[in-house]
């Protein structure tokens, strides 16, 4: 897919999706993990770079790095267990709602500015 930057078809294209896979073996932290998780879309990828700050166990499955097997398996896992699918869908969106939403960063910001200036 080229670039979108329209934030409504952003959302409509992720909500298409029942998984997203992350394959990056390095990657800072990934606006695209947290957008599919913000439309309770789990994620499925390598325990790389900033995605092991965004996923946690009960949001996502994450495998070792190149482990191609497992991580064809970790996907079969979350389109086939409708059970699992279902819990880490909800937790994933509630998990960035909590943790990642501009509110909670504007709250995180002025806390540390209050810190600076004492």
């Amino acid at each position: 897919m080229r670039h979108i930057s329209n934030q409504s078809l952003i959302t409509d294209i992720y909500n298409t999706k029942d998984v997203f896979c992350i394959s990056s073996l390095d990657d800072n932290f990934p606006n695209t993990g947290l957008e599919s998780a913000a439309c309770g879309i789990p994620v499925v990828g390598f325990k790389a770079g900033g995605v092991l700050e965004q996923v946690t166990d009960d949001c996502g499955i994450l495998v070792e790095p190149k482990n191609s097997k497992a991580l064809a398996e970790a996907l079969e896992t979350m389109i086939t267990n409708e059970k699992i699918y279902k819990e880490y869908s909800s937790n994933c969106r509630k998990r960035v709602l909590e943790n990642y939403s501009a509110n909670k960063f504007q709250e995180r910001y002025v806390t540390l500015y209050k810190k600076i200036l004492k």
